[in-house]
């Protein structure tokens, strides 16, 4: 799945893993918010692509 360019507008349990992710980094890594925040979003970012579905094929599709 792709997120929306503009973090304000990403699903809800996606922005939580983006505020989650810049306040450990920020408290346990001793980032300034701004890097930490860039990190975050190029972490999510990642995460959520992965999660992209794959589209089952059929035993149709592979006869062709």
């Amino acid at each position: 799945m792709t997120l929306p360019d503009d973090v304000r507008d990403w699903p809800a349990d996606a922005l939580e893993a983006y505020r989650e992710r810049v306040a450990i980094m920020v408290i346990d890594g001793g980032l300034e918010q701004r890097r930490a925040m860039h990190e975050a979003e190029a972490r999510v970012r990642l995460e959520w692509a992965r999660r992209e579905p794959v589209t089952p094929t059929t035993d149709d599709d592979a006869r062709g």
